[in-house]
């Protein structure tokens, strides 16, 4: 399944510059095209999502401010985050649960998603780079990045421009699948994009930006999918 196209909330600037995120995701496994025309995957399935982001353009060792108005005025980024989410496709966009297993899978525990900090992509890599391997990958050859004062490479062994959330599930299935009688429910999947402008009283997240996939369908069960009947008449919105 593709991406629709990014939303983004919040400006960004740097050095007098607005800088523009970009967010790659990737899709790698767990889902199917149905013959009735719509990404499909089995409830209890697992799935990987790989994501990374881009900053254009690429100021080295620039400071990078989040412009939310209001009397606060800018806020340094201190650090940069992604996530995963589902949500209901339609005006509500109610929420829906992902659990990850760790390597044990069903033997192991459930875990919540969880942000994943990262550092953006250089533009070179991001050119040369243009599919996924499940896991991160990273920098072989220092390029300098903008200001991350609370991204350290110290923390972190070498710098990491992306992530792979593995063995994902749903924890529901969509509703009405294959019934004539109701409309089709969609989930999109939700790559988020965070920028980190902690105090030293607090750590505070503000979602700056996210790209939604297309209407995707979760099957709880696996006997005949949709046998009789499509995925109801209503068509599927393009975004979330």
């Amino acid at each position: 399944p593709s991406f629709n196209t990014q939303e983004n909330y919040i400006d960004i600037t740097c050095e007098g510059s607005t800088v523009t995120p970009t967010i790659k995701a990737e899709i790698q496994k767990g889902f199917f095209w149905s013959s009735y025309r719509v990404w499909t995957c089995y409830r209890r399935n697992y799935f990987a999502v790989s994501v990374s982001f881009g900053l254009d353009p690429w100021i080295a060792n620039g400071p990078l401010y989040l412009n939310q108005g209001g009397s606060k005025g800018p806020e340094q980024i201190q650090s940069m985050a992604m996530s995963l989410s589902t949500a209901v496709d339609g005006t509500s966009g109610k929420s829906i649960e992902l659990i990850q297993l760790t390597p044990k899978r069903d033997k192991g525990p459930q875990l919540p998603i969880e942000r994943k900090l990262l550092s953006p992509t250089p533009p070179e890599k991001s050119r040369n780079n243009h599919t996924y391997s499940i896991g991160s990958f990273h920098t072989t050859t220092a390029i300098a990045g903008p200001q991350l004062p609370q991204y350290s490479l110290a923390s972190h062994s070498g710098s990491t421009h992306q992530h792979t959330f593995e063995r994902i599930q749903f924890k529901s299935a969509t509703s009405n699948n294959g019934k004539r009688s109701a409309q089709q429910q969609y989930y999109h999947l939700v790559v988020e994009l965070w920028a980190n402008v902690q105090s030293p009283q607090e750590l505070r997240w503000v979602k700056i930006a996210t790209r939604s996939s297309l209407p995707l369908v979760v099957i709880g069960r696996s006997p005949c999918y949709f046998p009789k009947e499509g995925p109801g008449t209503a068509g599927a919105s393009s975004g979330s």
